[in-house]
């Protein structure tokens, strides 16, 4: 089975850089897939969306990679949206963002984009935690723009994921129950660093949430001066995670988010990759039968 457990890096690492540079360095390492930052195709680029889009089409096939995920966030969508944000009218966005009608027509687009890609999910972060907002309220919200978002990425075989941790609207996995457990292609996009970073024991959330979780996120958390750390350079247990995986049968992409060693790209793509696929080996073979000896 874990043969079926595809490896991925994110292009936030890389963001000083072209898309289709990322991708053939990613390649070059081993990586199976990349996670596409919403926004990093058009760097470099300037003959419109579907030249973009045609021109990471070309270089995945001749690098022979996959895309793994594409992650959307609010100052992703377009520099309309980011203006906003960086303006006075920031709160009024984060109140109203989901009764947007422009920033659900974007989402839409990478969830278009991704089915062109051939990727199996796309992920967004609903919104940040404010204290000063009517959370209930939101939340209806919320739900009802995230239905149509779904019954739209189905029709498309996208699988839609909500991000969650600390500082985001939903902090934990547990929050999002009035979310997911409601609404057909909507799932968790699980982040094993921020999970740890919520006080939440990563396998335990595989155990639970199993049927919710469509893409992974991996990097490390404990005390290095980054945000997050190589997997390996933590605290968390991997060996124990990639045993849960094969467990419940986890079969997708494993992506590494390595945003924190933009200073370092190069080293981090490499020892992430050689450390998690030595632990996805020893798993393998320790899974595998046992032959007797005439």
């Amino acid at each position: 089975m874990m043969n079926r457990i595809k490896l991925a890096c994110s292009s936030n690492v890389y963001t000083g850089i072209a898309l289709t540079e990322a991708i053939r360095k990613l390649a070059a390492i081993g990586y199976q897939g990349i996670e596409i930052v919403a926004g990093h195709e058009r760097l470099h680029q300037s003959d419109g969306h579907s030249g973009c889009t045609q021109a990471v089409k070309d270089a995945l096939i001749f690098h022979d990679l996959e895309v793994s995920n594409i992650a959307i966030q609010h100052c992703h969508l377009n520099s309309d949206v980011h203006n906003l944000i960086r303006s006075a009218h920031v709160k009024a966005l984060q109140r109203t963002i989901w009764q947007n009608r422009h920033y659900l027509e974007r989402i839409k687009y990478y969830v278009s984009v991704a089915r062109t890609l051939n990727c199996p999910s796309v992920t967004i972060t609903p919104g940040v935690a404010d204290p000063t907002i009517d959370a209930r309220r939101l939340l209806i919200a919320m739900i009802t723009k995230i239905e149509e978002l779904g019954e739209y990425a189905q029709n498309l075989g996208v699988s839609v994921g909500l991000m969650y941790g600390p500082g985001l609207f939903f902090p934990t996995a547990d929050a999002m129950r009035a979310v997911f457990s409601q609404h057909r292609n909507i799932n968790i996009a699980f982040h094993v660093g921020r999970s740890s970073s919520s006080c939440e024991t990563p396998c335990s959330i595989m155990d639970t949430y199993r049927n919710y979780i469509k893409h992974i996120t991996v990097a490390d958390t404990g005390y290095g001066g980054r945000d997050y750390l190589i997997p390996g350079a933590g605290t968390i247990e991997w060996i124990s995670f990639f045993k849960t995986l094969h467990r419940v049968q986890y079969g997708g992409f494993v992506t590494v988010d390595l945003s924190s060693y933009k200073d370092m790209p190069d080293y981090a793509i490499k020892r992430s990759y050689y450390y998690l696929t030595n632990i996805m080996h020893g798993v393998e073979r320790a899974h595998q039968p046992q032959t007797r000896s005439a």
